[in-house]
């Protein structure tokens, strides 16, 4: 079983999606979720509107590299296009099962399936049905006002 946390390990929520946060849930031996989106040709880890503090996704790549497992990378995509930038292009990252992109729109979803690249659909109480399901790795369960489909759909 895999264990992902939430934008890193943190004590305090400003260390939410920070390095530091997030290396340190990679040396206890979990996996991560995380988001990321772009300002001026970047890929930067950031749930909210950009700080300039944010990381790049080239420096968590690095430090996700140092670890004999690799662990798990759920990369949370806030922005349409990030494919085109070249924080995204490296196959030996983002083809393997453990580092996949999810809550992407449906033509993103569509795209970064044609590249080869691994997503998660999401099923929600909107999307009863996930889009792309025979092709993904997984499903997302996301809720926005009751987690009523949530319970349906584990059964």
């Amino acid at each position: 079983m895999k264990i992902l946390a939430h934008r890193g390990l943190w004590y305090h929520e400003e260390e939410k999606n920070s390095l530091q946060a997030l290396e340190r849930a990679f040396s206890h031996g979990f996996g991560i979720e995380t988001d990321i989106r772009d300002c001026k040709g970047e890929i930067l880890i950031s749930h909210n509107p950009i700080k300039e503090t944010a990381p790049s996704l080239n420096e968590l790549i690095e430090i996700w590299k140092k670890y004999a497992e690799e662990p798990v990378m759920a990369l949370n995509i806030k922005a349409d296009g990030l494919y085109l930038l070249d924080g995204i292009q490296d196959k030996n990252i983002f083809g393997k099962e453990n580092c996949f992109f999810f809550d992407s729109s449906v033509p993103e979803q569509y795209i970064y399936l044609k590249r080869g690249y691994p997503i998660f659909t999401r099923s929600s109480e909107f999307e009863k049905i996930p889009v792309f399901l025979e092709k993904s790795m997984g499903i997302w369960l996301d809720q926005f006002t009751d987690c009523e489909h949530i319970i349906n759909s584990l059964g």
